[in-house]
């Protein structure tokens, strides 16, 4: 009976030794490798699988074609159509190539990699993230992923390009390193490097130059980027913005509401577009100490305006400075308090206030640009129109010239439009020495299949043409 039961004994140890080497399932330190195909090789330090793989290390579970698993340095290694996921820390991740290193718990992916993270209850992706080769320290809860990576944040609805990110998932802080793009809501496109996102901050800042550009293609070039995501805030301490109609605002300490549009920021200086006011010559320009826009208005303090050319070392011929410059958008109109008129920076004269149509309206009632004149025989002048509207088909435009030796002239134009015709006359008085004056009047039309014009001209003396042509040569200051 003896003899049997040790038989008995040596048939079941022998059969369950020849159970664990050809079984498909094999336990392992915790670790279990579940394949059509196991191989123990190496007294039991390699162990690979085929087919069908499925390894898992507590709440890991990795499948694949292929898992080779080096019990000496506790490495497992996954290889063809991977997919991993961890129920416990909320992410899953699918690769050519995992390899599992239990002793640090680091996940690495080799190739083409997609990471997805999850809520708390695993059933909605809030971050996905694709790269060729990763590192995911599970115990510092970091992903590192590198080379064209892209991150897509459902939470704050953008899309992050990089060759270089880290994902601190314990502080939910995104780090890009080197060239970063980010589309951020379909609506701004944000080139900068080394940028940081504070998903639960809601926040992206870095410390480098940065360029947006809008759907408008308005451009903002910021010498460091601070964006507040949940109120769609922008700030920067050097702001240039650069609009689509080829206008460029400068300033310091800037300040852009996303939501209302509203800009804020000191010390500015605003460049028109060279075409602005006819003159492509000249550069246009606004400069002040503190600007504040809205949807309804431009308010600037401390402010100075002229067309003329900008050469380094020397001011302006002619400037318009005012205590407060406000742009009213529904009324097209620019206004002005407590200004100075400027000649070579010299206060000539004052106007408590005044206002203009803005350059965009084509017919307004209102002062128009001061236009500034060297003529060889009259002088320096400054000229300040006044447009009439007096109704849809007429108008009129006042205009005194003064000169610089105290001399006064008068021009008047009255224009009005007739069915299948127009009139134009202009007026102008001058009194030096002598009364000088011309009314000229011109008349154009058409009548059924004619066409006519009727011209008038009169002078009070012989040598007003000569001084007085309209067509004499000047040069705009």
């Amino acid at each position: 009976i003896l003899m049997k039961n040790n038989c008995r004994l040596i048939y079941l140890i022998i059969f369950s030794l020849l159970f664990l080497f050809n079984a498909n399932k094999i336990f392992a330190e915790d670790i279990v490798i579940d394949a059509e195909i196991v191989d123990i090789k190496e007294k039991g330090d390699l162990i690979e699988a085929k087919g069908s793989v499925t390894v898992k290390d507590g709440n890991l579970e990795i499948k694949g074609n292929k898992a080779v698993y080096n019990k000496s340095n506790d490495i497992v290694e996954i290889i063809g159509d991977v997919f991993l996921y961890d129920q416990n820390r909320n992410f899953k991740a699918s690769s050519n190539k995992i390899s599992f290193d239990r002793k640090k718990n680091l996940i690495s992916s080799f190739g083409n990699t997609f990471f997805t993270f999850l809520d708390k209850n695993n059933s909605k992706s809030i971050l996905t993230i694709k790269g060729e080769n990763s590192f995911f320290d599970q115990n510092k809860k970091t992903l590192e992923i590198k080379e064209n990576v892209s991150l897509v944040d459902f939470q704050n609805n953008s899309t992050i390009f990089s060759d270089h990110l880290i994902y601190f998932k314990e502080n939910e802080i995104i780090k890009s390193l080197g060239e970063t793009k980010i589309n951020f809501n379909k609506q701004f496109l944000i080139l900068t490097n080394d940028i940081s996102l504070e998903k639960n901050q809601r926040k992206f800042f870095s410390d480098e130059e940065t360029i947006i550009t809008d759907n408008f293609k308005n451009k903002f070039i910021l010498s460091s980027f601070y964006f507040d995501i949940e109120n769609k805030i922008l700030k920067a301490q050097h702001l240039n913005l650069n609009d689509s109609e080829g206008n460029v605002l400068e300033l310091k300490n800037g300040y852009v509401d996303l939501k209302t549009n509203e800009l804020v920021g000191s010390d500015f200086n605003f460049k028109f577009n060279k075409q602005t006011f006819g003159n492509s010559e000249n550069d246009p320009r606004l400069i002040g100490r503190y600007i504040i826009t809205s949807k309804s208005k431009t308010t600037m303090k401390k402010s100075s305006f002229t067309t003329c050319k900008n050469i380094d070392g020397k001011c302006p011929a002619w400037s318009i400075s005012a205590d407060e410059v406000t742009h009213i958008r529904d009324k097209k109109r620019i206004e002005y308090k407590n200004t100075w008129l400027k000649i070579y920076d010299i206060p000539v004269a004052y106007f408590p206030y005044f206002f203009h149509p803005d350059p965009e309206v084509e017919r307004q009632s209102g002062f128009l640009f001061p236009q500034f004149l060297n003529s060889s025989n009259l002088g320096f002048s400054t000229q300040i129109p006044y447009f009439k509207v007096i109704d849809n088909n007429r108008d009129m435009t006042i205009s005194p010239r003064i000169y610089n030796n105290n001399n006064l002239f008068l021009q008047t134009e009255y224009r009005q439009a007739f069915k299948n015709s127009k009139l134009n006359t202009d007026f102008s008085y001058n009194k030096k020495d002598h009364s000088n004056s011309h009314f000229f009047a011109e008349l154009i039309g058409d009548y059924e299949d004619s066409f006519y014009e009727i011209k008038l001209e009169t002078v009070s003396n012989k040598n007003y043409l000569k001084k007085k042509n309209k067509k004499e040569k000047e040069n705009n200051s």
